[in-house]
């Protein structure tokens, strides 16, 4: 159902249906109250409070919910430890036969992905609070967030990644206000392939039952960024 939820608020919210949006994740929150403080569910649904937060206006619990969350992702990678990671190896008789193994070794380097990924969630969150930074008249301290989510969604997703793309446009917004040469070299660059987007990433790539890579996966896929027209 949460994920039911995000899904649906997400989709909305990117269609311009803020007041459905809105209630979609108000739902959400709802649902995972009792899920465990170190599941990274609990840490998108902070960063979507800080969404709703600033779509009503309500900036300094925006504030609070994002500068609390940035936090939180480390939590996320953390709870990798010791999350059950699936089986990656299927091309293959002879890849699933190397896998098995070497189990510790694959487990390792899924690992160590599925922390590339949480980066880009980190990004999502460093960019909403930039923003908000920024509509606050804190610049200085929004623009350096701003740098730091360009740098994160770039390691994480090249530089053709849509999510990127946008946050490039609000840093160009500002970069004659600001020193920003270190978190904006590559404001121009939109090489290679165009990467998904964090929807389309849920609908093709999220595991058919329920575990540890699903809720992984929806967490980062649900953190929601705030649109450039806010």
């Amino acid at each position: 159902q949460w994920e039911t939820l995000c899904y649906e608020a997400q989709r909305a919210y990117l269609g311009g249906n803020t007041d459905q949006a809105i209630r979609h994740w108000e739902d959400s929150f709802k649902v995972l109250k009792d899920i465990p403080e170190g599941d990274p569910r609990n840490i998108a649904n902070q960063n979507n409070a800080g969404v709703v937060y600033f779509l009503t206006n309500t900036f300094d619990q925006c504030v609070r919910a994002l500068s609390q969350t940035i936090p939180g992702w480390q939590n996320a990678r953390n709870w990798t430890q010791s999350m059950t990671v699936d089986g990656t190896a299927k091309s293959s008789l002879f890849h699933q036969r190397l896998e098995s193994r070497h189990q510790d070794s694959f487990n390792d380097l899924s690992r160590e992905r599925y922390r590339q990924w949480i980066d880009g969630a980190e990004s999502i969150t460093a960019f909403n609070l930039a923003v908000v930074q920024i509509r606050q008249n804190k610049k200085a301290e929004g623009i350096r967030q701003l740098s730091n989510a360009l740098k994160l969604r770039e390691q994480t997703f090249g530089p053709a990644n849509p999510e990127l793309s946008l946050m490039r446009k609000v840093m160009a917004q500002y970069a004659e206000e600001a020193d920003t040469t270190a978190g904006n070299e590559n404001t121009g660059k939109t090489e290679g392939r165009r990467t998904r987007s964090a929807l389309e990433r849920w609908e093709t790539d999220r595991p058919h039952e329920m575990n540890d890579t699903r809720r992984l996966l929806s967490a980062l896929c649900f953190t929601t960024m705030l649109c450039e027209s806010d």
